[in-house]
């Protein structure tokens, strides 16, 4: 009963953590994304598929691989090999998420170099505020395997104790 809906939902996060991905990977590579209506419908989004080009490259491809480790470890979420997939393909993504946030509260701390050590609060909000990488909004998402890790280690608690 518990595994019913975790590789549905683990597909459907990896499949957007594959397109989003591809999307800001394209985009450092100059491809023009903005055309894809998709993107288009969203309005001011397209942003973030053109931030700085060598972070985005990175991102993006750490993004699109930990999307398709989702994905195919989905597939097969019952068994030790495929909830670890997950669960390096969720990390991938909190860690590349992490990194780029962490990023954003340093950098709005202040600046040293800009003759500003530290900024006024107001100031730090403002440097902390959107537009987040792809990555960032898809931390939420994936922390759901902490769930079937914990529930996993249960069933092999269990079958342990039964044998």
């Amino acid at each position: 009963m518990r595994y019913q809906w975790g590789p549905v939902y683990f597909v459907i996060v990896g499949a957007v953590a594959v397109y989003l991905g591809g999307l800001q990977f394209a985009g450092a590579l100059g491809l023009e994304v903005e055309r894809l209506g998709f993107i288009e419908a969203l309005g001011g989004l397209n942003i973030l598929f053109r931030r700085l080009a060598y972070m985005n490259l990175w991102e993006g491809l750490v993004v699109f691989l930990a999307g398709w480790l989702i994905v195919w470890g989905a597939f097969n979420l019952r068994s030790t090999s495929g909830l670890g997939e997950v669960i390096i393909g969720s990390s991938m993504i909190g860690m590349a998420g992490l990194g780029d946030f962490l990023k954003m509260v340093f950098a709005a701390i202040g600046d040293p170099f800009m003759g500003k050590v530290l900024n006024t609060f107001p100031d730090f909000l403002r440097g902390i505020g959107p537009p987040y990488s792809i990555a960032t909004w898809l931390i939420p998402f994936s922390l759901v395997v902490v769930y079937f890790i914990v529930k996993h280690g249960k069933v092999q608690a269990g079958q342990r104790k039964a044998t």
